[in-house]
């Protein structure tokens, strides 16, 4: 039962990202690093950002597994695919969002409410304790092989997905320093909230 429990976590946290990251990209101020590299190879190659979500995530994963199989958890796996899967849920508020957010300001607030969704997500992922992201995998294989700190490699890799994805298309703008200086706090707070309720905790 307490597995059944830390699995409806990670489909919960596959909810709220597939939310947030929706919101965020309707807002179009720009986002976080992966979301502008999976933005622009969208656009770039014409193909639907849901299926281009799915597609980066499956090149991550088999990335993660190539590197260090043995951190690869059951979320590691499930959560990339159910997260494309409620982004192409959620594509209607693309349009939506877009067509009543004129306003800057508004949808600075729509960033910020998707980047709560997202963390809140992340807290759900940390506390239930089957797998990190793949790109985490990557990069915690590649600080101890390289002997670098992980801050560091993860700066490497977000600078180069930003200039990557903006050169294809994606939209680079205050949504982007919006998601940077909030993810970490954010993400804090609310894995302190989830925590006290995962049933991995208990």
């Amino acid at each position: 039962m307490k597995l059944i429990g830390r699995i409806f976590e990670v489909v919960a946290a596959a909810y709220f990202t597939g939310l947030g990251v929706s919101l965020i990209v309707a807002a179009n101020l720009g986002s976080d690093p992966l979301t502008i590299l999976e933005q622009g190879l969208s656009r770039f190659f014409g193909i639907n950002f849901a299926m281009t979500v799915f597609l980066v995530s499956c090149i991550l994963l088999s990335a993660a597994a190539a590197v260090n199989i043995h951190k690869i958890g059951m979320a590691t796996v499930i959560n990339p695919f159910l997260v494309s899967m409620t982004i192409y849920q959620f594509e209607g508020l693309i349009p939506l969002v877009t067509a009543v957010s004129t306003n800057v300001i508004v949808r600075m607030i729509i960033v910020l409410v998707g980047q709560c969704a997202c963390s809140l997500a992340f807290g759900l992922l940390i506390s239930c304790g089957l797998g990190p992201f793949s790109l985490d995998v990557v990069i915690m294989r590649m600080t101890k092989r390289l002997k670098v700190s992980y801050p560091m490699i993860r700066y490497v890799f977000d600078i180069s997905m930003c200039i990557v994805g903006w050169r294809l298309g994606g939209v680079i703008g205050i949504g982007t320093v919006i998601t940077a200086c909030t993810q970490g706090p954010l993400i804090a707070t609310f894995q302190k909230f989830t925590a006290k309720f995962s049933v991995n905790q208990m």
